[in-house]
């Protein structure tokens, strides 16, 4: 049985979910060092502070229907100078996408 599940708005308030998601999502992907990872948090959560903030962050939770985040993901507004292919400096960048292992191969992140 496939399992309710409601996408909303990151705000600010979910910042601790966002900062466990992205921990996990290294971890997931092989980083798995406490030297590594842990100086990671404080440093990500600045970013996200100030990027919701100046608004160039924007992030969906994926919530199950008991109201727990089991997913999300972002987009980032990077600027970068411009070049032949990409005339604007400001440019989307996904990043965070993580989902929880219980709630995976079931499209979430799709």
């Amino acid at each position: 049985m496939k399992t309710t599940i409601t996408i909303q708005a990151a705000t600010l308030g979910d910042l601790p979910a966002i900062l466990h998601h992205r921990l996990e999502m290294f971890r997931a992907m092989g980083y798995t060092d406490p030297a590594v990872l842990e100086p990671l948090e404080p440093l990500a959560k600045q970013y996200f502070q100030d990027a919701f903030q100046k608004e160039t962050f924007h992030g969906w939770l994926a919530v199950n229907a008991a109201g727990k985040v089991v997913g999300g993901g972002g987009v980032a507004e990077v600027t970068l100078p411009a070049g032949p292919f990409a005339p604007t400096p400001t440019r989307p960048e996904i990043l965070n996408v993580y989902v929880e292992p219980a709630y995976r191969r079931q499209g979430i992140a799709r």
